[in-house]
């Protein structure tokens, strides 16, 4: 006779997990890559909080292959890094993996 073993428990409802199990959902019905990385960036403001504008680039060996961002501002000054060559985008792309602002 094998011992009792009590079935394993529901998990525990968990908000954060089920918002980003929708947040995955939502990624993989969109069309293309560029609507993708807007809805990244839109989803970011949505859900972050304290987040007010969000850019999300793809960068392959220093080059910008792609990007999408929350509004104008957030690209106006992603523009205004470039055109200067310093600040929290240019230096992820150049010098950084990986980047963190509190802007």
């Amino acid at each position: 006779m094998e011992p009792f073993t009590r079935p394993p428990a529901d998990p525990p409802s968990d908000p954060t997990a089920g918002r980003f199990a929708e947040i995955a959902r939502s990624l993989a019905g969109e069309p293309d890559v560029a609507r993708t990385l807007q809805r990244i960036v839109d989803l970011a403001v949505e859900t972050i909080d304290g987040c007010e504008g969000a850019g999300l680039l793809i960068v392959s060996r220093g080059q910008i292959l792609a990007g999408s961002w929350s509004d104008e501002a957030v690209h106006a000054i992603e523009q205004l890094e470039y055109e200067i060559g310093e600040g929290p985008c240019v230096d992820a792309i150049l010098r950084v993996a990986t980047f963190e602002t509190d802007l």
